[in-house]
């Protein structure tokens, strides 16, 4: 991945764009293979693009959530993974704005932007697989497996994608077989 930090020579619109240029280059490709899109997230993480939502007071972007969606939107049409986890990440900077005190959310805000942390996708409530470890005072460090829905292996989606390509083999083998009985007809 080429991408460059945000700039203020250029929007985060085209800053999306780019990396969306970039992202349709492998895209396939990488769903077919399964696996981590990576190199992805950390262009994402470079793009400046994770602070997109984030006030500018606290060192974001201070985008509104039309613009937000907007660059959701054109990552979507090249990789629906890469836009399903960076939009759920805007929505958990949004959640926890909502319902936590400002002097809970603010500090985060400001990390975030700063380090580029990644939100997206991070964490199923339900999930009877998430270990939580303390850190002492309010303080909480969750982690869990995740599968996608394309075949990208953030965890161990690794099983999904052979169950799906076994799957797609019995549909084929169903599809030949129809156009074979149809043939013979």
């Amino acid at each position: 991945m080429t991408a460059k930090p945000h700039s203020a020579l250029i929007s985060p619109l085209q800053t999306a764009r780019l990396l969306a240029a970039e992202f349709a280059l492998t895209a396939v490709e990488r769903d077919e293979r399964g696996g981590t899109p990576k190199a992805e997230r950390d262009a994402l993480r470079h793009s400046g693009l994770l602070a997109l939502s984030i006030p500018v007071q606290y060192g974001g972007l201070g985008a509104s959530w039309s613009d937000t969606l907007t660059i959701v939107r054109e990552f979507a049409k090249v990789d629906s993974s890469i836009a399903h986890v960076f939009g759920f990440h805007h929505l958990m900077l949004a959640t926890v704005r909502l319902f936590a005190r400002p002097e809970q959310w603010q500090p985060w805000f400001e990390q975030t932007a700063r380090k580029n942390w990644f939100w997206g996708n991070a964490l199923n409530p339900l999930d009877t697989r998430t270990v939580v470890k303390n850190l002492g005072g309010w303080r909480r460090v969750f982690r869990q497996e995740k599968l996608l829905l394309r075949r990208q292996r953030f965890a161990n989606a690794d099983r999904l994608g052979r169950r799906r390509k076994r799957w797609r083999q019995a549909v084929d083998r169903r599809d030949s077989q129809r156009s074979q009985r149809h043939h013979l007809a």
